[in-house]
């Protein structure tokens, strides 16, 4: 097959009425803006009918603008295109620049097809995993023991290949060696605040925690806050897979830390790293579809060592409140059926249990969230090497992180 380059009027193209593509007003907005600067630059690809394959979005606002009659370059296959032919160069065409219309694609092409044209399970998701489930049925590659310690894990309806678990709520102790995004972490800093304790770095969440979180509450095109973002280890895993979003702090350490590690992580995803208070947020209303916050667990970590920190607290109730007030902030900035995603811990003061993370679903709940769900991981712990003392107590080593995910729906 060959093409070539002829001219046509805009207004004689007819659009293709199954063509996926969408765009957001922001993405037709700069689109307009670029037009306007630069003109047509990218030549439109149509079949020899005048139906457009490639280009719909480029023309479609070059007509708003009032250049229906205007005379432009398209190229034009020596041979009409059969029908197979056409959706394949309509999907490669638009793969990689906007976003679909996931009905369009789901009724019009073959999840086969798509595959072959460079999506992948994570592109497709519901698509390919219904799909999957209806091929499949129940005797697809079963497991009898996985990585979560779950015997006899059945992996027939792909939702291990989809999220990398078995979609349950406890989550087994994570392996380094099974973490896709962990050899781009760097090391943390030395914690020089805290004199006492024998780790000499910070901490964070672990990564395989993170790309599960990722993998399970997020979908494409979602835009993410990360509050008090510490070292970004969400928004470097959630930037890994594809999302943007903006990860925010107060402490110098860690918006510096957090922009060199950001741009270690590969892919086009943009993700932007702002000096701004937790409790006072500087966005607009409405304006995340995912917000996700680890902060400083009470008094337990020094961070800024500042009147601001919400770890500067001898206070559990003091806290609390600071806790309160941050979680308002995360309510007011998500949007409509948005996540706000969680993780707390658990610890001991003066010996008893203080279960943080019922005060902080309490707490959530009382600012208008509901609780969406609640998954909890294993950690490994330093602590293990007390067990035989804990057992004297009559008390377990603490060894989990809660994941608490709460949903803003507004006429609950």
């Amino acid at each position: 097959m060959k093409w070539h380059s002829e001219k046509r009027k805009i207004k004689d193209l007819i659009p293709y009425p199954q063509n996926p593509r969408q765009m957001t007003d922001k993405q037709n907005e700069d689109l307009k803006k670029s037009l306007e600067k630069f003109d047509l630059v990218e030549i439109p690809a149509i079949d020899t009918d005048n139906k457009i394959i490639s280009g719909h979005q480029r023309l479609r606002i070059l007509t708003q603008l009032g250049r229906g009659d205007e005379e432009i370059d398209v190229r034009v296959p020596d041979r009409k295109l059969t029908e197979e032919e056409f959706k394949e160069y309509l999907i490669r065409a638009n793969k990689n620049t906007g976003q679909f219309d996931f009905d369009e694609l789901a009724n019009n092409f073959e999840v086969d097809d798509l595959k072959n044209y460079g999506f992948d399970r994570f592109d497709l998701g519901e698509i390919y995993f219904d799909d999957e489930l209806v091929k499949y049925g129940k005797d697809k590659n079963k497991h009898s023991i996985n990585d979560e310690g779950w015997e006899n894990s059945d992996n027939s309806d792909g939702i291990r290949d989809l999220v990398g678990y078995d979609l349950l709520s406890v989550w087994g102790v994570i392996q380094d060696i099974n973490t896709e995004t962990g050899k781009y972490f760097f090391p943390l800093p030395i914690n020089t605040n805290d004199k006492s304790r024998n780790r000499v770095r910070y901490s964070r969440t672990h990564p395989g925690e993170l790309e599960k979180i990722v993998k399970t509450y997020m979908r494409k095109g979602d835009f993410f806050l990360e509050s008090c973002v510490g070292w970004a280890a969400f928004s470097s895993v959630a930037k890994f897979y594809g999302y943007s979003g903006v990860g925010i702090d107060i402490w110098d350490v860690s918006l510096e830390y957090c922009k060199k590690q950001l741009a270690n992580i590969p892919g086009l995803a943009k993700v932007e790293i702002k000096e701004m208070d937790a409790l006072d947020l500087k966005f607009p209303d409405n304006n995340f579809d995912i917000v996700y916050c680890n902060p400083p667990f009470f008094n337990l970590e020094g961070y800024k060592q500042s009147k601001d920190d919400i770890s500067v607290n001898s206070n559990y109730n003091e806290w609390c409140n600071k806790i309160k007030k941050m979680s308002q902030e995360c309510f007011r900035v998500l949007k409509p059926n948005g996540l706000a995603i969680f993780t707390m811990a658990d610890f001991r003061k003066d010996g008893v249990l203080v279960d943080a993370h019922n005060d902080w679903t309490r707490i959530s709940k009382e600012i208008g969230f509901v609780l969406w769900d609640h998954a909890i991981q294993r950690i490994s712990s330093m602590s293990i090497v007390t067990r035989k003392r804990n057992y004297k107590k009559r008390y377990c080593v603490k060894g989990a992180e809660h994941i608490l995910v709460f949903k803003k729906i507004l006429s609950h």
